[in-house]
């Protein structure tokens, strides 16, 4: 019951922040759902991420931070201090959890936040709110597009418009510049980024503390903007910003692609509604 109420409840908010959503097998006439709006508490109304933890609690993110609805009630968590009132413009805020990708509903106590300008987040259970890990702006001295992260045991990858990067406590690594990373994909043997100039692959050990410029193997060379491993038919998803979408069946000697002619753009985001069935969220 409570994977259909997260899956209802995404699909709402996916079909408030994409202008289409595709799928096959399923009509979404077959999806009853109620709309939560800021009569209901809600600090902003434009939705980035949504992700549900092992209580049936609903954690989603906005420009303005992260909330919690127990199905009664929402609860608004600020991340770090005010920010300036400009930052708004652009701001955006992301949720995943310390095992990133699984499509379980985790502990509320691995949940992270980062938001477009470089910090990262980590939700404290005990005093139930969002403290401040790490501030990849800082780091760098520049202004900075934070895309995507995954976190491992040793520290978190970290998806730019400047580049890719490990970050290692306060340390943060250049793996390969001059990249405007979108996302970054964990599948059972390697790591794909996916870029604007392409999609890189890293076959070390993920969770090992890369070299600097650690060499990354050229997988596809057009745009790509986000993307999803399928572990049950080991296939990757792509979505690109101009390239539509593609599939990429991974075997020992490499990969395998398919353009399924999803070609609106740019796609935005894939999430499985079940075993025979993908949504797909267009922008446009």
């Amino acid at each position: 019951m409570k994977n259909y109420v997260l899956r209802s409840f995404l699909l709402t908010i996916l079909l408030t922040t994409f202008s289409a959503i595709f799928c096959q097998g399923i009509d979404v006439k077959d999806f009853t759902y109620s709309h939560l709006s800021k009569s209901d508490g809600l600090d902003n109304q434009r939705i980035y991420s949504v992700l549900q933890t092992n209580d049936g609690a609903i954690w989603w993110s906005s420009k303005h931070g992260v909330e919690r609805y127990n199905g009664v009630s929402i609860k608004h968590y600020q991340l770090g201090e005010l920010d300036i009132y400009s930052d708004y413009a652009g701001k955006k805020v992301e949720l995943c959890n310390l095992y990133n990708k699984d499509m379980n509903a985790p502990e509320a106590s691995s949940l992270l936040a980062y938001d477009n300008k470089g910090r990262i987040y980590s939700y404290d259970i005990i005093h139930d709110r969002f403290n401040l890990l790490a501030d990849i702006r800082k780091m760098l001295k520049e202004n900075v597009d934070l895309n995507n992260i995954l976190k491992t045991d040793n520290g978190f990858w970290a998806a730019t418009n400047k580049g890719i990067f490990f970050l290692q406590g306060q340390n943060l690594i250049p793996i390969a510049k001059n990249y405007h990373a979108n996302y970054i994909i964990s599948t059972d043997k390697v790591l794909l980024f996916c870029t604007r100039q392409g999609v890189l692959e890293y076959r070390h050990d993920p969770a090992t503390p890369p070299k600097a410029g650690v060499k990354l193997r050229s997988v596809v060379s057009y745009d790509v903007e986000s993307g999803f491993y399928d572990y049950i038919y080991n296939k990757v998803w792509l979505g690109g910003y101009s390239s539509g979408v593609r599939i990429l069946s991974v075997s020992y000697d490499g990969y395998q692609e398919t353009d399924i002619g999803i070609t609106h753009n740019p796609v935005r985001a894939f999430f499985p509604y079940d075993i025979h069935t993908m949504l797909v969220g267009i922008d446009g």
